[in-house]
Parts: C-alpha cells; sequence; structure tokens
C-alpha cells in the first residue's frame, strides 16, 4: 500500500504475526517465548524481504527491542551491500531478554557469528537491547535529556556501560505529535472548538466532561487528569499520585483518571474512587474520544513519571490548552518550562517538580492551584503551553540530518 505517496509493505503470518495483540502481554514486557519468536521472525522477514522487493534501502531504522537483532542479522546476511541502521531507543526499561539456547536455536545461529551474541546475562539469557546498541550504526532516542540520563546507572538499566561505549553515536531527538490532526480549533471529537485566540470557549468542554463524570466539585475547583498505562513497574507515578489523594481532597479538587493495564493499579484507584467519591472519577480502559475531552477540560494534566523517555501526553495537553503538571525527567524537562510569573504576566508552560517524592508533587499541587485561582495568569500560561510548537518539522530535519551523515 501506499501512505502520502510512500510505499508500505505489510508482513503477515499465521504462525508468528496474525494472532493477539501486538504485545502479548498487557504490560507490553515479555513474559513469553511466543513473543520473542514473533519480533525475531518479523526482524528475519524484514530482511529476506528486501532482496524480494528489488529494494535497495540506504538505511534500516530499527525501534527498541523488538527490532535489535536486524543490525546482527544484516551483518551475516548474504547481500553484497548492507544498508546502515539506526537503532532508536524508546523505552530501555523494556530490554527483551530471553534464554541464549532457545534463541540462538530459532535463528539458526552458532552464538559467534558477532561479538555481542557471546555477550550472555549470569542467567544464560541474552538480551535483546544489547545487541542492537552494540551492531547499529548510529543510536538515537526521543529526548535529549534522555539521551544523558540513559549514561547513568539510575536510568540505564544495566545498560548504561555498553551505551557509553557508544556515546559519540548517540542523538537525543524530541518526538513530535501530529498537530494537524491534534488540533482543538478542528477536533471533529469535540462539543466545542477553540483556540488560544478564544480560550473562554474551552470552558464549555470542561462542563461536557463533567456531566461524564460522578465528580461533585464547586466551578471554581481545578480539574487535574492523568492519562496513561497502569503497569508494574510503576513508571507513570499511579503509585505515587495516590499516595497523597488527600491532598486533591482537601483543597476539592477533581481528578479524573483514563488507563488500562494491570489488576493492582486498578484497584488502587479504584479504591481512592471509593476514598473520596466527590473528588476522584476513574475510567479503567481506554477511549479515544474520551482523552480528547479531557485534553480539552481537564485544567491541569499529571504526568509525575519517575522516568519518561519522552512523553506525548504532556505535548498534547499543552497543544490543548491543558496545564501540565510534570516531573523534570526526560522528555518531559525538554519540552515544558517551568513557570514563572510577574505582575506583568507569566513565562513558562508548566508546574515542573524535581524529585519523586510526595513533598514535591504536594507542592506542586499547591503551585497549580494557587496558578488556578489567578484566572489571569493562568490564562497566560495555558496561551504559552497552546502556543508552543510540538510539530515534527524540527525533529524530522534532525533526522535528515543523521540519516545524511551514514550516507554522505
Amino acid at each position: 500500500t501506499e501512505i502520502d505517496s510512500v510505499p508500505v509493505y505489510l508482513i503477515d503470518n499465521e504462525k508468528f504475526l496474525s494472532y493477539g495483540s501486538i504485545y502479548l502481554d498487557k504490560s507490553a514486557f515479555v513474559k513469553d517465548l511466543d513473543e520473542m519468536k514473533r519480533f525475531l521472525f518479523f526482524s528475519q522477514a524484514v530482511i529476506q524481504a528486501i532482496p524480494s522487493l528489488n529494494f535497495n534501502p540506504d538505511i534500516i531504522h530499527c525501534h527498541d527491542w523488538h527490532t535489535s537483532f536486524i543490525p546482527g542479522l544484516l551483518s551475516v546476511s548474504p547481500q553484497k551491500k548492507h544498508p546502515k541502521t539506526v537503532l532508536t531507543i524508546h523505552n530501555i526499561a523494556n530490554q527483551g531478554k530471553w534464554n541464549a539456547e532457545e534463541i540462538l536455536s530459532f535463528l539458526g545461529l552458532s552464538g559467534i557469528e558477532w561479538p555481542a551474541l557471546t555477550h550472555h546475562t549470569p542467567d544464560g539469557s541474552l538480551n535483546f537491547f544489547e545487541q542492537g546498541i552494540s551492531m547499529a550504526n548510529k543510536l538515537t532516542t526521543v529526548s535529549p535529556a534522555y539521551a544523558g540520563e540513559l549514561l547513568t546507572p539510575e536510568y540505564g538499566f544495566g545498560l548504561e556501560s555498553i551505551i557509553g561505549q557508544r556515546k559519540n553515536d548517540l542523538t537525543g531527538i524530541l518526538n513530535g505529535i501530529d498537530t494537524e490532526r491534534f488540533n482543538p480549533a478542528a477536533d471533529p471529537s469535540l462539543p466545542f472548538k477553540y483556540s488560544f485566540k478564544n480560550i473562554g470557549e474551552r470552558e464549555k468542554n470542561r462542563t461536557e466532561l463533567l456531566k461524564k463524570t460522578d465528580l461533585e466539585i464547586s466551578p471554581h475547583s481545578p480539574i487535574f487528569g492523568f492519562i496513561g498505562r497502569l503497569a508494574i513497574p510503576d513508571q507513570k507515578g499511579v503509585e505515587l499520585m495516590a499516595s497523597i489523594a488527600d491532598e486533591f481532597a482537601k483543597r476539592g479538587a477533581g481528578v479524573i483518571f483514563l488507563g488500562s493495564g494491570d489488576e493492582m493499579h486498578r484497584k488502587l484507584l479504584l479504591d481512592v474512587d471509593k476514598m473520596f467519591p466527590k473528588n476522584f472519577f476513574s475510567f479503567i480502559g481506554f477511549d479515544a474520544d474520551f482523552a480528547q475531552l479531557m485534553y480539552a477540560g481537564c485544567d491541569f494534566m499529571l504526568v509525575p513519571s519517575k522516568f519518561e523517555p519522552c512523553g506525548l501526553v504532556q505535548m498534547m495537553a499543552m497543544r490543548y490548552g491543558s496545564v501540565p503538571i510534570v516531573r523534570k525527567t526526560g522528555g518531559l524537562a525538554d519540552s515544558v518550562q517551568d513557570i514563572k510569573c510577574s505582575p506583568k504576566g507569566c513565562k513558562g508552560t508548566g508546574v515542573v517538580f524535581k524529585d519523586f517524592n510526595q513533598h514535591d508533587l504536594r507542592e506542586a499541587i499547591d503551585r497549580a492551584c494557587k496558578l488556578f485561582q489567578q484566572k489571569h495568569f493562568y490564562q497566560s500560561v495555558q496561551q504559552n503551553a497552546m502556543s508552543a510548537d510540538f510539530s515534527w518539522n524540527a525533529s524530522a530535519q534532525k533526522y535528515i540530518e543523521l540519516y545524511q551523515s551514514l550516507i554522505l
């Protein structure tokens, strides 16, 4: 098929690809051999498809552990000319590890075809991410700050040393969003359209959002939203938010959670709902239209992540005028500027806090509530946020420059 005149080839296979969700476990972390085989089969199919299509790519761009074997497999393929490879690290915490003997058997390899294949974990596993990091010509990740964090023990998840050996080949390029599709002035899922020029219209979406919940809050109280994955380990800060539920309740604020995932966090959120029924509403699952209404109706969007390679929620929130509350980490640090207000107005696009703990998050909530009570300051920050450019234009140019460095 073609998308915008670009040929797109789809690979299908009944045994390995054509069943279940993309990831076989809700957490998106590997739980069984079938998932490893799925992505190994796909990686092999990509390499074998190239000569069959009479296609000679200059570069193959791989993403995360799922295609991290492609650079290595490509190095031993019989093709005369091997394309250059780029590997993008989206989330180093999810590495793809499995018993080396089973992986090598599936691939038909002896285990000495390239140097990294001989590196096994203490329990005899192969780390897929390590294979790609070792063998790709260039490495990228999804924000400049996360590129630096990957070199540290706190954020490298055991691969900081091998990434450090490749640090001169590592580039952090911030993700973007589709600003034409996600546009509050034209979003078909919104009951009321608006832009930063008529920000007052946004209030009508807030009213519609409240109608879809059982929150009982004053019109002068802020609504905080959370949209994200519920998973173990708790990257997104769900447990941290739940631990300070009293902070929202004592301020009369409303909090709306939208997310799906593991049972433990689902139960945790429902327990908070029961404890503070007037202040908390949890939508367990995912509904794209409800998510858009949250972006257009919540006064603040909570993104208190323990780590966040890039994050799109804060970008979407700013696009729709929902002021983000973020921890200073990864892409959150690169995309949200902390608020500083003076009598003349406010600079910045969101509330930024430093450490992943109750004290700092409570302080951030306090700052947000005070800002909300000063409507002229709050609307100034909204307009700053909505004016920020998170299109792909600048990032696409950086990828072009990276590709050119490999082939020119």
